[in-house]
């Protein structure tokens, strides 16, 4: 069983949403702070006050009221088994509407001309694989309703006669029997409230489960034979109780709330020490084998977490049929490490239906939902946009390809991408002390390997990023790319411009080391790194040694003899670095970019930040000129 197709309306954030899809197995939905994730899955879980939509569409004016009455449409998709354990479950007698007569189902079992034509058209229509029963719940503000049938018949399948308003229907009452036979039992006359639909649709509600971003009060509870988890969880200590009894069951949960959470040794039940006919859960982080119960803390006392995934997994491993788990926001109580590990154990039990609302890319590349749904805010309120799991599965492996991940990217306003780690850490930085720019939502992404986007390849190469720029609502567009020039000539900056539609820029200079060939900066960080050398690196000698490289055309770029002072933009100020740090410090200390280019940065920021500026107009020039419109 699992919920197929939702709609909202009149809810808090959400005036009125396009049916919202769902399938068994993992659905995300994702969206920024305040987008209504969780207004939507507490809608999801049928157990909601009426809480109306308020923005200027519905409330135009201060003294007009909204409408009052806050409704979700659900249907739940249910197996022919699933149904008839349902049908067991309850009173055992239901409701059918009475088909109309010309309706070709009814007409081959023989209704209305035949005596028997009840019977073999209830179980005609009862011999279907697969129910999808369409239902509405309707609440008023501040109070919650009830399922009702959305249509007659709510699971569809067959024509029923118009019905003049205000006037009862007729139905046929039939009876489930133990070994699932049908039994006509007479007709009847009734409202549609009546109707098997609203019956069934009650029960599927008691199969929800809605786990809050929110603490739960799961420390104890009045001791009871109960073995089903309450809506919310309440009952958690009851039930852990109970199944203290069942050795091996009671044991396996244990062993994957440790895979979950390795600190959590095991969890335990005892009457409480405050009396009372009530029971409290015990959370051991000390090897239970040491029999220091004393030691044990109050599951009340831990961390939120810890609760949240034991009524999670109870419920994902004694359910006895399938579950609908809602869960809100499992980042906030969770590590990063700990959700990976809760999504594999939550996969094994595929039978359930799982709806997680999260902005955390591990959730997402994790989970590899059946769909994925981005809410935005946007004029007033919340939308609901669906995003294709294939397209994400593609950007994926489009990021996989150019070596980034999903969570490099994920909530970012844009993308910048530049040449590598180390200009990911000197650029905000640049901008930050230089221009006082803050990079306000565009993150910056070192490319794999510059030199793909070059040769016969680079228009695939750069296909690959014009996809993840224009692809996928979950990928942020990118502002372009900020490469160093490196030993390109004019034409071959110009074709790569050409290729990449003008979305490449270079900086002026060979590459960003040029800009750090500072001597006073690189005399400190050298003194700062090698604590053996028996007397400071000086300026004078960090000078001289950049002297003998200047016009050695080992340095250089082939065939090229730089103009008296224009050696330092064509240099290759990488190499110089890295071997001008062997040579003075006798290879104590080992040139690298990633640490010392953004330590020579920093200094050149803070005494000589002039020497950065072409790096920094190059920055801001891209910054404002933003993305190119998807």
């Amino acid at each position: 069983m699992y919920i197929s197709q939702f709609r909202i309306g009149n809810y808090k954030s959400f005036d009125e949403t396009a049916p919202l899809e769902l399938k068994p197995g993992f659905n995300i939905i994702t969206g920024q702070n305040n987008a209504g994730k969780t207004a939507l899955t507490e809608a999801l879980s049928l157990s909601f006050p009426g809480n109306p939509h308020r923005s200027l569409k519905t409330v135009p004016a201060p003294d007009i009221a909204p409408n009052r009455v806050s409704w979700v449409d659900i249907d739940f998709t249910v197996s022919r088994d699933e149904l008839f354990e349902l049908l067991l479950s309850g009173s055992r007698t239901y409701l059918v509407a009475t088909p109309a007569s010309d309706d070709p189902i009814a007409q081959g079992a023989g209704f209305p001309n035949s005596a028997q034509g009840p019977t073999g058209f209830i179980n005609a229509i009862f011999g279907n694989e697969t129910f999808t029963f369409s239902l509405r719940q309707e609440n008023q503000e501040n109070q919650a309703g009830n399922l009702r049938a959305r249509k007659i018949p709510s699971f569809g399948l067959y024509r029923v006669m118009p019905l003049p308003a205000g006037q009862p229907r007729s139905f046929f009452l039939f009876e489930v029997k133990g070994d699932r036979s049908l039994v006509h039992k007479g007709n009847t006359s009734s409202q549609d409230d009546a109707e098997i639909g609203a019956v069934v649709g009650q029960m599927l509600r008691s199969h929800i489960y809605r786990f809050s971003a929110e603490r739960f009060n799961l420390g104890s509870h009045q001791f009871g034979q109960g073995t089903t988890l309450l809506p919310n969880a309440a009952n958690l200590p009851e039930v852990l109780n109970a199944l203290q009894a069942n050795v091996s069951k009671f044991e396996r949960l244990n062993q994957l709330v440790t895979e979950v959470l390795p600190q959590v040794r095991k969890v335990s039940v005892r009457p409480s020490p405050k009396g009372g006919n009530v029971v409290e859960a015990l959370v051991w982080t000390i090897p239970p084998e040491s029999e220091r119960v004393d030691l044990a803390r109050p599951l009340s006392e831990c961390g939120t977490g810890i609760g949240q995934v034991l009524a999670i997994l109870y419920v994902a491993l004694t359910a006895v049929r399938p579950q609908i788990v809602i869960i809100d926001e499992p980042q906030s109580f969770l590590h990063p490490g700990a959700i990976r590990k809760l999504i594999e154990v939550l996969k094994m039990n595929s039978k359930h239906q799982f709806i997680i609302a999260t902005h955390s890319p591990t959730v997402i590349a994790s989970a590899n939902p059946a769909t994925i749904s981005l809410l935005k805010f946007d004029s007033g309120e919340s939308k609901i946009e669906r995003i294709g799991v294939n397209e994400t599965k593609a950007m994926a492996k489009f990021l996989n390809e150019i070596g980034a991940r999903l969570s490099d990217v994920f909530g970012a306003d844009s993308v910048l991408w530049v040449e590598g780690a180390t200009e990911e850490l000197c650029f905000p930085l640049m901008l930050e002390k230089i221009a006082g720019r803050s990079l306000m939502g565009t993150t910056l992404l070192g490319v794999r390997q510059v030199g793909d986007l070059e040769g016969r390849d680079a228009e695939r190469v750069f296909d690959i990023y014009s996809r993840l720029s224009s692809g996928s609502s979950l990928l942020p567009p990118a502002i372009g790319f900020l490469f160093d020039a490196e030993c390109r000539t004019m034409g071959q900056l110009d074709d790569l411009r050409r290729r990449s539609r003008n979305r490449v820029n270079f900086l002026p200079r060979r590459m960003l080391e040029n800009y750090l060939l500072v001597p006073d900066a690189i005399a400190a960080v050298i003194n700062g790194a090698d604590s053996s050398r028996a007397n400071p690196v000086t300026i004078g000698e960090v000078e001289q040694f950049i002297e003998t490289k200047r016009g050695d055309p080992r340095y250089l770029c082939p065939a090229e003899q730089p103009k008296d002072g224009d050696w330092i933009s064509r240099i290759d100020g990488a190499k110089v670095l890295k071997e001008m740090f062997a040579s003075l410090t006798e290879t104590r200390v080992a040139y690298q970019k990633t640490e010392h280019s953004v330590a020579l940065a920093e200094w050149a920021i803070e005494h000589r930040p002039g020497l950065l500026k072409e790096v920094v107009d190059a920055l801001v020039k891209l910054l404002d000129a933003g993305p190119p419109e998807r």
